[in-house]
């Protein structure tokens, strides 16, 4: 449940920022939800799949190429849900820029979304093992702890 309003928090953000008096109200809708569902693929991914696999594990080289590869192709993903919704509302956008300026720009602005999405899962991954890492040894100490007491009372 989390999850799902940390999504909506995420489209109504996107919505709010990009927002066009001028455009028509469900196509920046439909763009801000494009946003929001493009990002979970860097999200969860590197918070399931790549920080379990790679970053845990030491093997840190490819931690790094799989997530750079992984932030480039989400990107770019996210660039083409985000013009197709552009396009179906209004035909005359592409969904690919002919400007090479225009789509540098663009790509630039939808590799950072998938950069914040998988850096952010990472964060929240590595913090949420953590405490559960933390839980778990001071539950330990206790049960240990308790050990030693009920011996110390059974010498006695």
């Amino acid at each position: 449940m989390l999850h799902v309003v940390m999504w909506c928090i995420t489209a109504a953000s996107t919505f709010l920022t990009y927002y066009v008096p001028h455009d028509s109200l469900v196509a920046q809708i439909c763009n801000a939800a494009m946003v929001a569902i493009g990002s979970t693929i860097p999200f969860y991914t590197t918070a399931y799949f790549l920080i379990p696999r790679y970053l845990y594990k030491k093997r840190y080289f490819l931690f790094i190429l799989l997530m750079g590869m992984l932030i480039i192709v989400s990107g770019i993903l996210i660039m083409i849900m985000v013009r197709t919704v552009d396009h179906y509302f209004d035909p005359t956008k592409s969904i690919i820029a002919k400007d090479p300026a225009v789509l540098r720009y663009t790509i630039n602005v939808f590799m950072w979304t998938a950069m914040i999405a998988s850096f952010g899962a990472g964060g929240l991954k590595i913090m949420s093992d953590s405490f559960k890492l933390r839980r778990k040894l001071l539950e330990v100490e206790n049960e240990k702890i308790s050990t030693e007491l009920n011996f110390l009372r059974s010498q006695i």
